[in-house]
């Protein structure tokens, strides 16, 4: 083989090595994009997931204010005598409460708190208590995994 078929072959060959070293270095790229993206969409699907029944929720936690209503409007005669039927509404608000628990329905702390606009809904002010600190809970607030899916209406301090 005379020189210039060497020298030839070798250039060829550089270009071959360049050329791989191209391709590899895509297909690494190529490879964590694909596993980025993977865990992005798993992400979001986790997220869809978790949030997916957030209108179901609110529905659910509609009922616990009406149990509430219902608990305070009952005549001392009745809260006095212990019935089995006073008895039964709270039980089965209670279900729902340990229902919506267990399925990471947190309910929002307020009484006591400084506000928090993200958080409570001032619906007015009150006497007492430190200044900006919630002195009154009107409509419990809720939220899932952090997320506020419903604000607490509160009076604050002045």
């Amino acid at each position: 083989m005379s020189e210039k078929e060497i020298q030839k072959n070798q250039k060829k060959l550089e270009e071959c090595e360049k050329q791989a070293g191209e391709y590899l270095g895509g297909w690494k790229r190529a490879q964590a994009d694909l596993l980025n993206y993977k865990k992005e969409e798993s992400s979001r699907i986790e997220s869809a997931i978790k949030f997916a029944n957030e209108d179901l929720v609110i529905q659910l936690v509609s009922f616990i204010d009406e149990f509430d209503i219902a608990l305070s409007h009952l005549p001392e005669k009745v809260r006095d005598e212990n019935s089995e039927w006073v008895t039964g509404l709270e039980n089965i608000k209670s279900k729902f409460i340990s229902f919506l628990s267990k399925n990471g329905v947190t309910k929002i702390e307020t009484i006591g708190e400084d506000f928090d606009p993200l958080r409570h809904e001032s619906i007015g002010e009150s006497e007492g208590g430190k200044s900006g600190t919630v002195v009154e809970e009107v409509q419990p607030g809720y939220e899932i995994g952090g997320k506020i899916i419903r604000a607490a209406k509160v009076r604050i301090s002045k």
